[in-house]
């Protein structure tokens, strides 16, 4: 027998059932691909925006701390004369009367809380603000600092050494800056 009577079947190059399930999977998997990183992109910016609430605290405040002392200065509740001069009227102050009140926390799409610690098992404290007050110890003690949370009742009558810290997406802080008030 030769090749020329040999019956030949023609190849087939067309897609099989097996290629098109293939393609079908990559297919999904891709759009699920562009979800999630849409998705972590914007949890991603959700904590950024939060970051940024923090650092313009920082800036109002430091702001406010170098004039705080002066007679005269406009931001009356937070000045360092002013009576009985408690953090929780100068906070209050700040909230509803200054630039600051138009900040959002993006988590929760309404105003940055004021908080004590952030808390891992409560998500509600996602994206809240912790400002801390940062007391110093005596020279050549062994612990430079003691840090307590800054309250309502904490007089504001004199300089603070302050740190502020955002809670992130996982409860976990995410320190700013530490300035003098």
């Amino acid at each position: 027998m030769t090749t020329s009577d040999a019956v030949t079947e023609p190849v087939k190059t067309g897609m099989n059932a097996y290629d098109m399930a293939f393609i079908g999977l990559m297919a999904c998997l891709m759009v699920f691909v562009v979800w999630l990183t849409k998705v972590n992109y914007e949890e991603g910016m959700k904590t950024e925006v939060a970051k940024r609430n923090g650092e313009a605290w920082v800036e109002w405040l430091t702001t406010a701390g170098t004039t705080r002392f002066n007679d005269g200065f406009e931001h009356a509740p937070c000045a360092g004369k002013a009576e009985p001069g408690t953090w929780g009227e100068c906070a209050a102050y700040i909230q509803t009367q200054t630039s600051l009140k138009s900040l959002v926390n993006t988590f929760f799409d309404k105003p940055p809380e004021l908080i004590e610690k952030c808390n891992k098992e409560d998500r509600s404290t996602t994206g809240a603000l912790v400002i801390e007050n940062l007391v110093a110890t005596p020279a050549g003690s062994a612990i430079p600092l003691i840090v307590k949370p800054l309250t309502d009742e904490d007089l504001i009558t004199s300089k603070l050494q302050l740190r502020i810290t955002v809670c992130d997406k996982g409860g976990y802080p995410i320190k700013i800056s530490e300035f003098e008030f």
